[in-house]
């Protein structure tokens, strides 16, 4: 794969080791360039300034994960109230080890299906008829949803289940991991969409291209003296600059760069769209993903064949019929009509 490579296989750049190293070293040595001290200090202050001035909050925090993210903040919204409300394809139920329930002691209670503020509020008022008393004190929101092939929630959504969390006096969490790409998707700025929740949770890889790391955002109040926290949880290496750095470099860009290359790929749809070898599906709610259809065509044979031509898809998967395409800044390096010829060539050959 080449730096002038377009793939549709993930959120950002997927930059090689060479690259990225390459650019932590113009980065280093750029004029007022400072390393941080434990995950404190220097690019640290500025990556948590930029993340709080773009979420609309008025504080942010690095975390080295996601998953620490998410975890830390229905720590500090719950309280004493220990039930938590997750979608049951979430990231926080599925993926972190269990690490709320066994470490914080929360219960979280899982909705299968559309999480809407209705099926919110049945388990809300389940929870409180219950014999033994046992709140709930917060409610966790996935948007996009990975395991949705990344599906989301809509503003309009979103108001009616902040609505019932103020009503009820819960707090309210976003694992708002992609946040910033469905805000570019669907027109809207990245601060609209977190001013319903306490504290958000944005990823720093998916979107903006650094090794790891995560950001939370919320008020001083309720993100008050988490660094002592963090470090509790082991999350405050002596050095996290080389993650904090690249995403800095790429935060202020990224919604434009999205629109650009999501304005390329609706070009390319509609011109393979007319092509009966081809055959795009949108997913219902969906942001950046969807799916490819082939008509005549051995799926691995086109692959390699596009890759040739420096475009990359990922392989096919047994369970789904279809080639998962996502949209991502790569996109924009070619024209939508350099692309449709380099499909239609893999195509034939």
């Amino acid at each position: 794969m080449t730096n002038n490579a377009v793939h549709f296989k993930g959120d950002g750049l997927s930059l090689t080791p060479v690259e990225y190293t390459h650019l932590l070293g113009q980065l280093a040595a750029s004029e007022g360039f400072e390393s941080d001290y434990y995950a404190n200090g220097g690019i640290i202050g500025k990556l948590e300034q930029k993340f709080a001035e773009l979420l609309g909050k008025e504080t942010a925090v690095f975390l080295p994960t996601g998953t620490m993210a998410n975890h830390i903040a229905l720590r500090r919204l719950t309280g004493s109230r220990k039930r938590v409300v997750v979608q049951a394809d979430s990231h926080i139920y599925n993926d972190s080890g269990d690490c709320a329930q066994k470490l914080s002691g929360l219960n979280l209670l899982p909705i299968e299906g559309e999480y809407s503020a209705e099926a919110i509020d049945k388990i809300l008022q389940h929870s409180k008829t219950g014999r033994v008393k046992s709140e709930v004190g917060a409610i966790c929101l996935e948007s996009p949803v990975r395991r949705g092939f990344n599906s989301t929630h809509s503003l309009e959504q979103v108001a009616e289940i902040s609505e019932l969390a103020r009503k009820n006096d819960l707090g309210l969490h976003l694992d708002g991991a992609r946040m910033f790409m469905q805000a570019a998707h669907q027109g809207f700025s990245p601060a609209e969409m977190a001013a319903s929740f306490d504290s958000v949770y944005v990823s720093l890889y998916k979107n903006f291209n650094a090794a790891g790391g995560a950001v939370l955002a919320g008020s001083k109040e309720n993100l008050a003296d988490l660094l002592h926290e963090r470090r509790m949880f082991g999350g405050s290496p002596p050095n996290v600059w080389p993650m904090a750095a690249v995403a800095l470099l790429f935060a202020d860009d990224f919604i434009k760069n999205y629109r650009q290359a999501k304005k390329t790929a609706d070009q390319l749809m509609d011109d393979l769209n007319a092509d009966p070898r081809f055959n795009f599906e949108l997913i219902p709610d969906g942001s950046n993903s969807l799916w490819l259809h082939l008509n005549g065509v051995e799926p691995k044979s086109f692959i390699r064949n596009l890759a040739e031509r420096d475009i990359h898809l990922m392989e096919p998967r047994p369970d789904r019929d279809g080639l998962l395409i996502v949209i991502n800044p790569t996109v924009s390096r070619m024209t939508a009509a350099e692309l449709a010829g380099k499909f239609r060539a893999a195509a034939q050959a």
